[in-house]
């Protein structure tokens, strides 16, 4: 349920504020509360919920850098996920979660900044 409302929110976001600030909100703020959730059952789903807010950005990135090949994107941002899940769950120290953070706002930040790339040189070709 929370990672629902995550993604419904980072829907919304990035339709009407963008995708950058949509990122910022997801990666920033979810970062944020993981540092403080230990522990807490109902935090680490206002994480979960945070970290969903990236994932229509990424996926959109995703299909927009690669038309012909949707599901090949899928999958690689799935699967980029995927490794940062299985350190969650076979190591159990406080570094597997940061290991987790540290592989989703990577696969994230890689889309977005293609995102941004593509907006700047936009602009600059108007100009």
């Amino acid at each position: 349920m929370a990672l629902a409302v995550g993604l419904f929110a980072g829907d919304l976001v990035s339709k009407k504020l963008g995708g950058g600030v949509a990122a910022v909100c997801s990666l920033g703020g979810g970062y944020a509360l993981f540092l403080m959730s230990y522990g807490s059952k109902v935090m680490c789903l206002g994480c979960l919920a945070l970290f969903g807010m990236i994932l229509p950005v990424v996926f959109s990135a995703a299909a927009k850098y690669l038309p012909d090949y949707v599901g090949f994107a899928c999958g690689l941002i799935s699967s980029s996920a995927m490794l940062g899940i299985l350190t969650a769950r076979y190591v159990e120290t406080g570094v597997s979660s940061a290991l987790t953070v540290v592989a989703l706002a990577f696969s994230a930040l890689v889309f977005v900044a293609l995102d941004v790339y593509e907006l700047l040189k936009k602009r600059s070709e108007k100009r």
